[in-house]
Formats: structure tokens, sequence, C-alpha cells
């Protein structure tokens, strides 16, 4: 809920009836457990291969100053019949 949400400890900890305390060290806990977890998952490409991957629009913005780009998954949508909506939506990457 902090990650997806943005919620603050204080109300975590009113909804899980926890300290604000409590709530900030189970967080960084399970971040911590989270990180040595998925660690053998992560790939790091060098900067020339990252580079070379790179999308145009991030080149054009980024140039070499980039070091990582972070990828997430897409969430499929159904599209929009009202233009406006579409164009709020559409991502050319």
């Amino acid at each position: 809920m902090r990650l997806r949400l943005n919620l603050e400890f204080t109300l975590l900890g009113c909804l899980f009836q926890v300290s604000r305390h409590t709530a900030s060290r189970v967080f960084h806990n399970v971040i911590e457990v989270m990180y040595v977890r998925f660690q053998p998952l992560l790939f790091w490409p060098s900067r020339e291969n990252l580079h070379k991957s790179m999308p145009l629009e991030f080149r054009e913005v980024f140039g070499k100053k980039i070091t990582i780009i972070i990828d997430c998954f897409e969430v499929q949508m159904e599209n929009p019949s009202n233009q406006l909506a579409g164009a709020q939506v559409y991502s050319n990457y």
C-alpha cells in the first residue's frame, strides 16, 4: 500500500492498528527482503548497451546522461471512444 498508493506511515499504522514507527519498520524490512530476493533477477546492462537499445525519444531527451531505464509492465485497457481521453492515455513508448 505504501508503494502502490504512497500512503503515509501514520495512515498505515491506523489501518493496521500499529504505531507509525512499527508501520515504517515493517515497510523497510520488507523492502530489504525484496531487494535480497529479487537481486538475482535484475540485469544491469552496460551504459553502451543501454544507449544502443534506448528508444529514440529517450536518447533525444536524456542523451548519454541516463544510467538506467526502469521498464514497468503494461496494463491492457479498452480504447476510449472519446478522442481526448484516448490522447490522455496514449504512449508512443
